[in-house]
């Protein structure tokens, strides 16, 4: 996108990291900004592409289970004549569903070094090479009769959902303005839930789950992928990337420009001038900074806690098809309200504690946390039902009451607040302790 650096006294002017900024301002300009078409394609080009494909292949293997689990007896019997037994059967299904969040894990840790060599919008572009092998693998697996293929395919998609669930968050809340952070944050997570719904539709007997299809149904995640390339290749990076990690201001502005469709985007470019002020009096930060300082140690502990929540809800415990009737509205009931609160809010209120020094380190903590915390409850929750049945859920309600108070009592409001009045506010606490 070129614009006229003549008639734009914007681009014309220089930024000092030096100079002091009017926040008060610069939040208050920021409030005005409308959500303009360049940033819903952006927003939808970011969710459909990672967000949705993550929901997807949570909840892929969920309806064709059956049909997948008679693939690989059948594959068994062809190989040795025999046929599988019931608990050869039920680990290697286990190690199916759960090699997932394993995948999940390694891609989140790892989605901080990701997010900052190649920025938010090149990460997730390079990603999708992850994403493509993954649904070749596991389309491939019937064709060759290999069900080790299909756990091999989980893992390369979980590797790629992790630096997904990393970055989309972080991505989202760079670009939309101060108002918008949290409508953007709401749709990660409908785009998260309409992937895990659209995957459990397609995996009905009557549409993909059959013995003829499940393989279209586990690689269907590759038409978000090729969506993500042609749209989001057609939107910029992230500003605040390129103003504070790249120190390029006008490639910052114009990207500001594009997403906003104004020419003026000078409150923005101050609110992050100033940033990079306080930035640039500080080091650059470790994993090992980041548990030691004295001002980071809250905001973590409140990032680590919420994708605690979000987890620990007892949102993917499966198997519950003791549930009828009224438990069926009251389980809608809890998702609907999970998926405005503990379900949207952790993904993206990492982004809001931090800045940009630490940021990245702190998203890579927080995601591994989440998906361990998954993997966790993949393990535990199936022993929980056996044992127990219909109180198998009492531990969830327990820990959300934990997580409320704990919200109540720690988690501070951060609407309406930039990233600058956020860090200053822990500062301030951490001084006074």
């Amino acid at each position: 996108m070129e614009v006229d650096r003549e008639d734009c006294p914007l681009l014309h002017k220089k930024h000092n990291v030096d100079e002091e900024i009017d926040v008060v301002n610069v939040t208050e300009n920021s409030k005005k900004r409308d959500f303009t078409g360049n940033l819903a394609l952006s927003i939808f080009a970011c969710v459909l592409g990672s967000s949705f494909q993550f929901g997807y292949n949570t909840g892929v293997v969920n309806s064709p289970a059956k049909v997948i689990k008679s693939f690989y007896n059948e594959t068994y019997i062809n190989r040795t004549g025999s046929a599988m037994s019931s608990s050869t059967l039920t680990v290697l299904w286990a190690i199916t569903v759960s090699i997932f969040a394993v995948g999940g894990m390694i891609g989140g840790f790892s989605a901080g070094y990701w997010a900052n060599r190649f920025g938010r919008r090149g990460a997730l572009l390079r990603n999708n090479v992850l994403a493509v092998i993954g649904a070749l693998v596991l389309f491939s697996s019937k064709y060759a009769k290999s069900y080790e293929m299909l756990i091999v395919g989980r893992f390369i998609i979980g590797i790629n959902a992790g630096i997904n669930t990393g970055i989309a968050p972080l991505y989202l809340s760079e670009i939309a303005p101060l108002s918008l952070r949290g409508f953007c944050g709401t749709l990660n997570q409908l785009a998260i839930c309409s992937g895990v719904m659209t995957s459990q539709i397609l995996g009905l007997s009557y549409v993909l789950g059959t013995d003829d299809l499940w393989q279209f149904a586990v690689g269907f995640s590759v038409i978000p992928v090729i969506f993500q390339l042609c749209t989001l290749s057609c939107c910029p990076e992230s500003p605040r990337y390129l103003f504070l990690t790249k120190d390029e201001v006008d490639d910052a502005e114009i990207a500001l420009q594009w997403l906003r469709k104004s020419i003026d985007v000078s409150d923005e470019i101050d609110e992050m001038a100033s940033e990079k002020l306080a930035q640039s009096k500080s080091k650059k930060f470790s994993f090992g900074d980041l548990l030691k300082s004295p001002s980071l140690k809250a905001p973590l502990i409140i990032s680590l806690v919420m994708q605690l929540s979000s987890q620990f809800s007892g949102i993917n415990a499966r198997d519950i098809e003791w549930l009828k009737y009224i438990c069926i509205i009251a389980v809608i009931v809890y998702i609907m309200f999970f998926a405005s609160g503990p379900g949207s809010i952790p993904w993206f209120f990492v982004a809001e504690l931090f800045a940009q020094g630490p940021r990245t380190a702190a998203v890579s903590v927080a995601v591994l946390v989440n998906w361990f915390s998954n993997f966790i409850i993949g393990l535990v929750f199936p022993i929980l039902q056996e044992t127990y049945a219909q109180y198998s859920f009492i531990p969830f309600v327990v820990l959300l009451a934990v997580f409320w108070f704990y919200t109540l009592l720690r988690v501070p409001e951060t609407k309406g607040k930039t990233i600058e009045e956020i860090t200053a506010l822990f500062q301030k606490k951490a001084i006074n302790n």
